[in-house]
């Protein structure tokens, strides 16, 4: 496993991850997703962010995303706001790992 972080998303959304030293792989368009995807080295990153619009692409694109093992991959919302995948993403992944709905709703 690598120590690096990466973005996946669309060029405003990468910027500023960039702009602090992530290595920012930027689709013009959602259906670049996939592409891009396969062509990250993986094995060279800890932790890939992608924002939610490449991650819905991805779902539907790859049976094999997101990996079960490493990188972590962590859905972001983008520039343009959030669908809600984020945060359901991690519902789901809190209720598997305690076995109960913890999350608090506002």
């Amino acid at each position: 496993m690598g120590d690096r972080l990466a973005i996946l998303g669309g060029k405003t959304s990468c910027l500023g991850f960039r702009a602090v030293g992530m290595d920012a792989f930027i689709a013009n368009i959602p259906a670049d997703a996939p592409a891009l995807w396969e062509g990250i080295p993986k094995a060279d990153y800890a932790v890939i962010f992608v924002t939610e619009p490449l991650y819905e692409v991805l779902l539907g694109a790859d049976a094999g995303f997101p990996p079960r093992d490493e990188p972590v991959v962590i859905v972001i919302p983008a520039v343009a706001g959030s669908r809600g995948i984020g945060a359901a993403t991690v519902k789901r992944m809190v209720e598997k790992a305690v076995g109960a709905d913890i999350v608090v709703h506002e």
